[in-house]
């Protein structure tokens, strides 16, 4: 058990009853909870004024707590606020079964060389000598199995395990941006490179379309049904044939055939909306072809998206503002 502390002089009891403590926050507490080494007051206002009973104890800078002498430098936060951790710069501040890290913490012997960063700054592991079976870290001084350098992954957190890969295993495919991938990934359609070099030159099947971009082999029945499924379009270009059920948009691209005259531009050139003959209820807009509502001309708002709804409004509701452009706005709008 640790020893218990003793007060220096008696709290400032003004609010409190005589059997309470006052803390520094407001807060009363038992008398007798003053210097017992827990923070009764929430503040530590209870305990950051005690002195230690003995002298082999080591006092916390923000608590007041007292510990056993023993945990100073001892590589753990056991006062909270890393107080017992600081000013530990020589070697006698650590025991012989310790190791001194650069920033001065102390560690347990045996966690040097263990390839875990125990020092929180890899001093612990930087000097380490690796086995013949073992890649260094170049930051962390860490060692790795050898057969995760060139693997592709960055094993090291620092990617120098993916450096100067120059040569891959047999096992392995060279990629052209200089990592190594297991060779089982290639052509495989996913971009394990990250260039897609490893799928770029890959032969596709018949029953397969090749994207032009990135050589992903993607099957034939995706090549012109209206969606980007290359990621480069490539597979929705010179689409001169759709299917009954299509659309051929001016653009080349095949749309689903009920997006026709929808509103919507499908194409993406708003082919599929520009010949639509328009409800008397509608208006044609002058660009995309699109029908909208008869009631949105002249509202002030451009609903066609080329303003064509709003231009040539010589004549404004009561409850619009006539502009000298010949728009028409809600005339609440008019400042």
């Amino acid at each position: 058990l640790l020893a218990s502390s003793l007060p220096t002089a008696g709290g400032n009891y003004s609010g409190c009853l005589e059997t309470q403590y006052s803390c520094d926050n407001g807060h009363c507490i038992l008398a007798g909870f003053e210097c017992d080494r827990d923070n009764d007051c929430g503040d530590w206002s209870d305990e950051r004024h005690c002195v230690c009973h003995r002298s082999s104890m080591f006092k916390c800078v923000i608590s007041g707590r007292c510990i056993p002498g023993s945990f100073k430098c001892d590589g753990d936060n056991d006062c909270g606020d890393y107080s017992d951790e600081r000013n530990c710069s020589s070697s006698s501040s650590c025991s012989t079964s310790q190791y001194l890290c650069a920033n001065g913490d102390c560690i347990i012997g045996s966690y040097e060389c263990d390839g875990d960063n125990d020092c929180r700054d890899w001093s612990d592991e930087k000097h380490c000598q690796c086995h013949s079976s073992q890649f260094k870290c170049e930051n962390s001084g860490r060692c790795i199995p050898a057969r995760y350098k060139c693997d592709g992954d960055s094993d090291c957190g620092d990617s120098s395990d993916e450096q100067n890969c120059t040569s891959c295993t047999e096992f392995q495919y060279s990629c052209d941006n200089g990592r190594c991938i297991t060779g089982s990934y290639e052509c495989d359609s996913d971009n394990d490179c990250g260039d897609w070099s490893d799928e770029s030159h890959c032969e596709c099947s018949s029953s397969q379309f090749k994207c032009e971009n990135n050589g992903l082999c993607i099957p034939e029945r995706f090549n012109c049904d209206g969606y980007n499924d290359c990621e480069d379009n490539s597979d929705e270009r010179n689409c001169t044939r759709c299917s009954e059920s299509q659309y051929l948009c001016d653009n080349g691209r095949c749309i689903t055939g009920s997006f026709e005259c929808d509103g919507d531009n499908d194409c993406g050139d708003g082919s599929d909306e520009r010949h639509c003959v328009c409800r008397s209820s509608q208006f044609k807009c002058e660009n995309s072809g699109r029908c909208i509502p008869r009631v949105f001309i002249c509202d002030g708002d451009n609903d066609c998206g080329d303003n064509s709804d709003e231009p040539n409004c010589n004549s404004c509701s009561d409850s619009q503002y006539s502009c000298d452009n010949g728009r028409c706005i809600t005339g609440s709008l008019r400042v």
